[in-house]
């Protein structure tokens, strides 16, 4: 014991822990009394023998006011004392039954969680076997007839398709709610009692009393008594909770068997046509008697009975056939006539009769086989037209089936990436979607994470260090009692469920580029945009990110040195990354061991830097990235290699040094016979390339059999063999690919060839055996693109519809076309793949397309890896040079807010300075924090507030129907809750961001539905969406602090009356902008006048009411509600005033039809505003607009007049300048009156814009 107080049951070289097995052994099987030590040694607490227990100290798992005092007290007062237990026995007994308790409910705590387990797996099983039933059933072998075209409507291909449905339907509703009611009914009593209860006795009776004094009778009694309502009260508790525990684990399982049996129960059978009998055949006639009323299932024998029947009758063994037949028949015409559920249900009390008995099953085939000649025509044809009533059926159903959207299916094996330990190995291709529901792309495999590309252009990634303390949390949940948030985390332990990365999705929503292709090294990652681009994050070790550091990025960050060259192609290395611009130059960066980098040496670099060591004349077309090595492409087909080539990854043959600059691998083109090379995968140690005439070569180390030539080392080429006749004409090998340890080849129609480590099932072929030879697998749609990522341990395979890749621009993809017919080249493609472990697009003339630009989704030709290398192109007419100088200023300007302004915001925030760089627009990363600021927080809002009204929200949403059904009318608007789903898909309908599939769908609905309940008198008005919007595309990842900055910004300025929607309120500004638009312009008020826009009111409303976010592209709109918060609702007027005289000489030339859809921004006219309003031109315009001092006055009053509200029902108050007379100014309730106080103290801010707009 002593070494255990010393802590040495820890120790390997001590005894100490079998020392004190020995001791709880002891303990266990003696009651709980334990010897004296004998060397005097002072037992812990825990382990001493009860002797007293003070009654007044003592808690109890109860509160009842009579503790310590049972019904049966009187009777034991007259009962000797012999009669009774000593109070040490009793004490140390329930101790003993509470240890006893707690292990037994722990251990059925935990066999409850591996029974969950094991079912889910089990479900994961029958779904597998049913797929590739469903796989088989699909072969063209399998299909087609060749009797007769009767034959040709045998549908069991169908049938295995409405099985496989029937069952995926069926895991998708039952398994959550399996699942739910396992977690509440079964395991939340059990969790209770041995997570709760008893852990919270022992801590009352291990630590908190004494030794039981043995000096007072009285208080010994009491102890007795005491311990016993202890015991009593513990047995009723958890007798009760166990019982109920077990109770609805009965009850599931029978529930879960009863609805496997009624969803499938008609499928137990294939469907057989009718046949041709002859007159040998023994026919058995059904009864019409006393079975047509019933349903067509009653017919049918159970297996069990035919079995019975054949075994004890051989004699009757055909006519037993003919009868299953028949049955099966009628069955099946049956479910295809659409017997539903209804219907099985109300035969459930007959089953009893459905069944024959044997011997009854005997009598009527004796009975009715003299019958048999009349019968079998007629029988015959009723089951034709049977059978053709379910053809017209099914077909008609095809065709009121509504069209099928573009999709994206994912395929997985092997064992992917997960954040918990014994991910299950999948060992053939399962097909799965994401938890969100996107359309993948393109994927992208890490070491140990994942990236996603959607059609939309957004980017998730898993695997990154925010899933890993989703680990932690996961963990720390397993022991709490709030199952639906456990549930919820334990959803995002799974690599189908990946996180945005929310800094690429607002530089698309600022910039309009999108993400075209991804790539994963070990530990770090990168993106590469439409306008070529390059993105990384991750690791910055050894200066693989190319920022100039060695810094670790948690989120995106643009490589500055790159910009002004137009990336279009990318891979990464184990600690190194290499980039391909559209001049055909590659640059590397990152780790230099072994040469790896090409550039003469072994030193790292932590910006890019070119290989100029390439022959004279070489254009390179495709790079890609192994371990420690590098491979790169160029427009002949030649190969060129550099890096480590002790495992002969570089093909170079037996060399004794590494190669720090690229060599040709001439010795490819020997054994190849000439043919050039047209893709080239890496993996860990070795490569795989695809020559023109469709062969494969290898080399490197194949220890795992990689190599697919049997060989474990090669530093030479080596061709690979296809199995015979495994690869038939005219189908030919398109695209190699290559995980760290395995290889995949693809075909044309979409044959795959795997061979490699297979160990975790990462190859896909049903076992876990290495194999050193290609070995085909043949699942996947030949009318889709095939795009396949190999990473360590497993596959994925992405069959993807052409259609989905209509989100890059049609400007792009021409201008692409127009420049390849200049060059004279084929513009069929297909998709990149990252060698060694990512999946990457297309791209042409330095403008990745996130697609293939080939309009047939099934290629004919085989095709050269990469694109032709030609200058960089501009950018919407803007030179590189130009982007580059941009992206360096906004870098300085987020190092001076970083430094000099949000240091200290509350002195910085009111100096030149700040007011300079604010009016230049706050750089996006940075709004965040500056916005919330800014905003303020005069409401108090607090995030309990938020959860009570988000509460009431979703309480109101539950309620609804009911009241809408009843009547209720609770005087506020909070029935608009209603609008806002409608009203979210149009909210920049453009990004895909908001909609029902959107990434922020949820985020900004629950937003939304907190304000309609917060402010009932308001409720939801259209053009809310687009302000919380563009709070949620800055601030994703906190909905308390958007819902904040929502609440305070709609009281600020005017905002609040433009949605009261009240009109004599809003003509008070409509009034005073047509004062200021007839003042500065009165020819252009006149005109608008005279041709019948009599009031701005028909156009203003929209541009104020969403601060412009409707009219102008969010970039701008971004920056003008920037400069909003700084001078509030006067900037709006100039601005306003800036698009006036942007538009004005097409608004004088024009009449009503055309000058009022022109200032409404009708999509008509979108071209003309981006063309007159661009941001350089709208700014500038509004550096030159002063607003008239009577204007800002008049203007600064209303907005800060409380009492302008209440105004309202005074007839004398409305009406423009009376209603502005009469508000004569007040507290602010927002940060108007702050900003007139700024515009007072800085009236030539805008003189310094120009002076100091250099910072």
């Amino acid at each position: 014991m002593s070494q255990y107080e010393a802590g040495l049951q820890h120790d390997q070289s001590s005894n100490a822990g079998l020392d004190m097995q020995i001791f709880c052994d002891f303990v266990a099987s003696h009651c709980n009394r334990p010897l004296k030590p004998v060397d005097g040694t002072v037992l812990p607490d825990w382990a001493k023998p009860m002797t007293r227990i003070r009654y007044m100290d003592a808690e109890s798992i109860t509160d009842s006011e009579d503790a310590g005092f049972l019904p049966s007290d009187e009777e034991e007062a007259h009962l000797n004392d012999d009669d009774k237990l000593p109070t040490p026995e009793i004490a140390s007994s329930l101790r003993n039954e509470i240890l006893q308790a707690e292990g037994n409910l722990n251990a059925l705590w935990h066999c409850v969680r591996a029974y969950m387990q094991a079912t889910t797996t089990w479900w994961g099983a029958t779904a597998a076997v049913l797929d590739e039933y469903e796989r088989v059933a699909e072969m063209s072998l399998f299909t087609e007839a060749k009797e007769d075209k009767k034959c040709q409507n045998d549908d069991s291909n169908t049938h295995a398709t409405r099985l496989v449905q029937a069952l995926t339907q069926m895991l998708q509703t039952f398994q959550p709610e399996f699942e739910k009611k396992c977690d509440e009914a079964v395991l939340g009593p059990l969790g209770v009692l041995s997570h709760d209860i008893l852990p919270e006795i022992k801590h009352t009776y291990w630590t908190r009393h004494t030794s039981l004094d043995h000096e007072n009778e009285a208080v010994k009694n009491a102890n007795v008594r005491r311990l016993e309502q202890e015991r009593e009260t513990l047995h009723v508790k958890l007798r009760t909770d166990v019982q109920n525990s077990m109770t609805a684990f009965v009850a599931l399982q029978n529930e879960m068997l009863a609805t496997m049996h009624d969803q499938l129960h008609g499928f137990e059978r294939v469907q057989r046509m009718p046949r041709q009998r002859s007159q040998s055949q023994p026919v058995l006639t059904r009864r019409r008697s006393h079975q047509e009323s019933r349903s067509p299932r009653s017919i049918g024998l159970s297996h069990a009975q035919m079995t019975s029947m054949q075994e004890n009758d051989t004699e009757d063994a055909s006519a037993v056939s003919v009868l299953q037949d028949e049955s099966l028949e009628l069955q099946v015409s049956a479910l295809s006539a659409g017997v539903g559920d209804t219907e099985v249900t109300n035969n459930k009390a007959n089953d009893a009769d459905e069944s024959m008995d044997f011997n009854k099953a005997r009598e009527s085939i004796g009975e009715e086989d003299g019958n048999e000649t009349g019968d079998n025509e007629q029988q015959t044809a009723k089951d034709e037209i049977e059978v053709g009533k379910m053809a017209e059926l099914e077909g008609e159903d095809a065709v009121n089936q509504p069209m099928e959207k573009p999709s994206s299916h994912m395929w997985v094996w092997g064992r992917p990436p997960s954040t918990e330990g014994g991910t299950a190995v999948v060992l053939r291709p399962k097909r799965v979607s994401l938890v969100n529901g996107q359309l993948i792309i393109q994927v992208a495999c890490g070491g140990e994470h994942l990236l996603y590309l959607t059609s939309t252009g957004d980017v998730y990634s898993y695997g990154d260090n925010e899933d890993k303390k989703t680990a932690v949390t996961i963990a720390a949940s397993c022991n709490s009692n709030d199952t639906e948030s456990s549930r919820s985390i334990m959803n995002t332990s799974s690599f189908l469920s990946p996180h945005l990365v929310e800094e690429l999705t607002l530089e698309k929503a600022l910039h309009r580029t999108t993400i075209a292709l991804i790539t994963c090294g070990a530990q770090h990652s990168l993106a590469i945009t439409d306008a070529g681009e390059l993105y990384t994050w991750g690791s910055g070790e050894d200066g693989r990110l190319g920022h100039g550091d060695m810094r670790d990025r948690a989120v995106p960050r643009k490589v500055m040195s790159l910009l002004r060259e137009s990336v279009v192609n990318a891979s990464c290395g184990g600690a190194h990354t290499a980039v391909l611009t559209a001049k055909g130059t590659v640059y590397m960066f990152g780790r230099g061991r072994n040469g790896r980098l090409g550039l003469g040496d072994n030193k790292w670099r932590d910006t890019p830097h070119p290989i100029v060591r390439f022959p004279k004349g070489t254009c390179i077309s495709h790079v890609v990235c192994g371990w420690n090595f590098t491979a790169a492409l160029d427009r002949q087909g030649n190969i060129f290699t550099w890096g480590k080539t002790g495992e002969g990854q570089c093909g170079l043959g037996y060399v004794d040094k590494d190669q720090v600059v690229p060599r040709c691998v001439e010795k490819l083109r020997e054994v190849a016979g000439g043919s050039s090379v047209v893709d080239v995968a890496c993996g860990y140690t070795h490569t795989v390339v695809l020559v023109a005439t469709g062969e494969l070569y290898s080399w490197g180390l194949g220890e795992y059999g990689q190599l697919g030539t049997g060989d474990v080392y090669q530093p030479l080429p080596a061709r690979v063999q296809l199995p015979q006749d495994a690869l038939c004409s005219p189908d030919q090998l398109v695209r190699v690919y290559c995980g760290a340890f395995h290889s995949i080849a693809t075909t044309e129609k979409h044959v795959m060839f795997a061979w490699g480590l297979n160990s975790y099932g990462a190859c896909g072929l049903g076992h876990t055996a290495n194999k050193d030879k290609p070995e085909r697998i043949d699942c996947f749609s030949s009318e889709t693109e095939l795009i396949v990522a190999c990473g360590h341990k497993y596959t994925i395979a992405l069959e993807v519809h052409p259609d989905l890749y209509e989100h890059t621009s049609s400007a792009s993809r021409a201008t692409a076309q127009a420049r390849a017919v200049l060059n004279g080249l084929n513009m069929q493609g297909r998709q990149l793949s990252d060698g060694s472990e990512a999946s990457e697009d297309d791209f042409y003339l330095g403008r990745v397309l996130p697609g293939p630009p080939n309009s047939s989704p099934v290629v004919t030709s085989r095709q050269r890896r990469g694109s032709p290398p030609t200058s960089a192109i501009d950018l919407d007419g803007v030179p590189r040079e130009a982007i580059h100088e941009k992206e360096e200023e906004l870098r300085r300007a987020k190092k001076l807010w970083r430094t000099r302004i949000l240091r200290n915001w509350e002195e910085n925030k009111d100096t030149p300075l700040a007011h300079s760089l604010w009016r230049q627009g706050i750089p996006p990363s940075i709004r965040a924090r500056v916005w919330p600021m800014a905003i303020g927080n005069k409401l108090k809002v607090t995030p309990e507030m938020f959860k009570i009204y988000r509460r009431r929200a979703a309480a109101y949403k539950k309620d609804r129907v009911a009241k809408e059904e009843n009547g209720t009318v609770d005087g506020g608007r909070e029935h608009t809750l209603a609008l806002i789903d409608t009203d979210l898909p149009r909210t920049f309908p453009s990004l895909k961001l908001f909609d029902s599939s959107g990434p922020y769908y949820a985020f900004l609905l629950e937003v939304l539905e907190t304000y309609a309940c917060y402010r009932p008198d308001l409720g939801y008005i259209q053009g809310m969406s687009y302000l919380a919007a563009m709070l949620c595309l800055h601030m994703p990842q906190d909905r308390y602090l958007t819902f904040q900055c929502l609440a305070n910004l709609m009281v600020n300025e005017h905002l609040f009356t433009f949605y009261l929607l009240d009109a004599d309120l809003a003509n008070v500004y409509y009034t005073l902008f047509d004062t200021f638009l007839n003042s500065r312009h009165p020819r252009l008020h006149d005109h608008l006048r005279e041709i019948g826009v009599f009031s701005c009111s028909m156009y203003l409303m929209n541009w104020l009411q969403t601060l412009f976010l409707q009219v102008l592209p969010l970039e701008l709109a971004a920056r003008v509600f920037d400069n909003f918060l700084l001078d509030g609702t006067v900037f709006l007027f100039r601005t306003a005033m800036a698009i006036h005289e942007l538009l004005g000489p097409q608004l004088m030339a024009s009449e009503m039809d055309v000058a009022l859809p022109l200032l409404q921004r009708n999509v008509v006219y979108q071209d003309e505003w981006n063309m007159r309003v661009s941001e350089q031109a709208l700014f500038d315009t509004v550096a030159t607009i002063t607003v008239p001092s009577h204007i800002d006055s008049a203007l600064d009053r209303v907005v800060n007049n409380i009492f302008f509200y209440e105004k309202r029902g005074d007839p004398e108050s409305v009406g423009g300048m009376r209603m502005m007379a009469f508000a004569s100014g007040g507290q602010s309730v927002g940060i108007g009156h702050v900003k007139h106080e700024r515009r007072r103290m800085y009236t030539i801010s805008d003189a310094l814009n120009g002076v100091l707009g250099g910072f």
